[in-house]
């Protein structure tokens, strides 16, 4: 069902077309009415809107003026204008302004039918052709994902601001009327390793990415998404494509979880087990949870003699994912939210992790350097840390450096990229060029740039213009080149020394990739 606007001065006109065009049978839901075209263009700036039909002469706003709007602000939405007037000008005025049909008033029910006839097959054909572009999709769900991390983590905690980021990037999908859940998916840890060493041929990344698929075929009615993964566990978020009961939800959520379950035993061997899930009744109803949960449930730290800060690398890389992308507000509430958890360490092991952290801000090359003693050694000025002795000092000292940081370090060069992500990806590419022969994994390689999985990915290909997985395929053959140089070197041995346990493997890699076999390459070089 497509989302419609009616515009027109005349009462008359706006509300008999709401009432005697049956616009469900076309395809189409109106969602409001409105006498000017002002109030139309306050109306979209807060809701999505797939077409809007309108009168061109009003009284403050006209039609051309709010198709001239929605060419600049809303290139997606279509337009249909109404007039009482067969001028060419205006007729030129809609072909520049894209819009997709002229009706002329007084309006023929069949006319209404003919123009929204057409529409609805225009906006079909344009779905399902955004639907098949895979790289859309991709994107699409990384969005997403990153959306209902943030959720997990207490940074998103209003209804309001969730569905502000979903509407933005998916305004179809529905949070009201569609239940959700988490579940969590297990591994046994020996036999992943055994699985990975020899079995498997792709590397650690490709078996979490082939697990994840097993969950997401076309035919499921629920979407996964992955909120934390580590080698033999990962966290599921789960969520229906469409409006359902809760009950329904729950049905499928455990035939498809048991169907995943035989597929992945059937084709890779593995036993994996899901947890018993936690599912709500909407997305909303989970975001109230867990902000309950961070409130309530949640324990402070109370160990003040060893501070375990692996307990905060997901919302450490979260909050520097939150800082490097500008998203200020959300970094405020994390941050928040890491403190509440710390409180019970004391003033002191406070002090003590925020050491860690502007080591950590220091080594992304983020931390300002009125923050040093030393600009030139790049050594850290503590100092500060010693004149915070509430939890209030430590959160308004935060706030300060984080403004400070979006302030000073989010610039682009002359080509538009920006300077502290290119310094970023570059110093990811350094990591693994230094660990091109070992199965690094896009979490390693994340971990080390302190960025969320997701948000690197989608970093790395934006700075590089080719993604992670290629630029490690890449840097490989490049080493295996100059491996394959020596001839005192086994070609088996080059395959191991640059990450591919497997022969074969390498062999098909290096050729996808070059057009001609190792063995070719290395007489080429004789």
């Amino acid at each position: 069902m497509y989302s419609l606007i009616i515009v027109d001065d005349e009462y008359i006109s706006r509300n008999g077309l709401r009432q005697i065009i049956d616009w469900q049978s076309l395809g189409f839901s109106v969602k409001g009415i409105f006498e000017d075209g002002k109030d139309a263009m306050e109306y979209l700036k807060g809701n999505p809107v797939d077409v809007i039909l309108t009168d061109i002469r009003m009284a403050n706003v006209s039609g051309l003026d709010l198709a001239q709007y929605v060419k600049e602000h809303c290139p997606d939405v279509e337009v249909v204008f109404m007039s009482a007037y067969r001028e060419f000008e205006y007729a030129q005025s809609a072909i520049r302004l894209n819009v997709f049909n002229y009706v002329i008033k007084p309006i023929a029910v069949s006319e209404i039918t003919h123009v929204f006839n057409s529409l609805f097959k225009k906006l079909e054909s344009f779905r399902q052709q955004t639907q098949k572009n895979d790289h859309y999709m991709a994107l699409l769900k990384e969005l997403k994902q990153e959306i209902f991390i943030g959720v997990s983590m207490g940074a998103i905690n209003s209804e309001e601001e969730m569905s502000k980021r979903i509407k933005k990037i998916d305004k179809h999908m529905e949070l009201e009327g569609t239940p959700c859940g988490l579940i969590n998916m297990t591994l046994d840890e020996k036999t992943v390793e055994r699985f990975l060493n020899e079995i498997w041929i792709y590397g650690v990344d490709t078996m979490s990415t082939a697990l994840s698929n097993f969950l997401n075929f076309e035919e499921n009615q629920l979407e996964y998404y992955v909120l934390s993964q580590m080698k033999t566990k990962t966290e599921l978020f789960a969520i229906s494509k469409g409006v359902m009961e809760e009950s329904v939800f729950k049905d499928l959520l455990k035939r498809e979880t048991h169907k995943a379950s035989n597929n992945i035993k059937s084709f890779l061997g593995l036993d994996v087990k899901f947890t018993t899930p936690v599912c709500y009744s909407n997305a909303y109803r989970y975001l109230r949870a867990v902000n309950e949960e961070q409130i309530q449930e949640i324990e402070p730290i109370s160990n003040k003699e060893s501070f375990d800060e692996s307990l905060f690398k997901n919302q450490e890389n979260m909050l520097f994912t939150y800082l490097m992308s500008g998203e200020t507000n959300l970094c405020r509430t994390l941050f928040m939210k890491m403190l509440r958890r710390l409180d019970g360490l004391g003033i002191q092991g406070i002090r003590n992790y925020f050491v860690s952290l502007m080591i950590k801000l220091d080594e992304q090359n983020l931390l300002p350097d009125n923050y040093k003693v030393s600009v030139v050694h790049s050594t850290i000025d503590y100092s500060q840390l010693f004149d915070l002795t509430s939890i209030d000092d430590f959160y308004h000292w935060g706030l300060v450096l984080f403004d400070q940081i979006s302030t000073d370090y989010l610039h682009s060069d002359e080509e538009g990229v920006n300077l502290l992500h290119k310094a970023t990806i570059n110093k990811a590419k350094g990591y693994i060029n230094e660990h091109v022969y070992s199965d690094i994994s896009l979490n390693e390689v994340a971990d080390y740039v302190h960025l969320s999985p997701v948000y690197f990915s989608r970093l790395f290909k934006e700075v590089e213009g080719m993604n992670y997985i290629n630029y490690i395929v890449a840097a490989r053959i490049k080493k295996s080149q100059e491996l394959l140089k020596n001839p005192s070197l086994k070609i088996y041995e080059i395959s191991e020394m640059v990450g591919y346990q497997n022969v074969r493997y390498f062999y098909k890699i290096y050729k996808n990739f070059t057009g001609e076999t190792p063995t070719q390459y290395r007489k080429k070089c004789r």
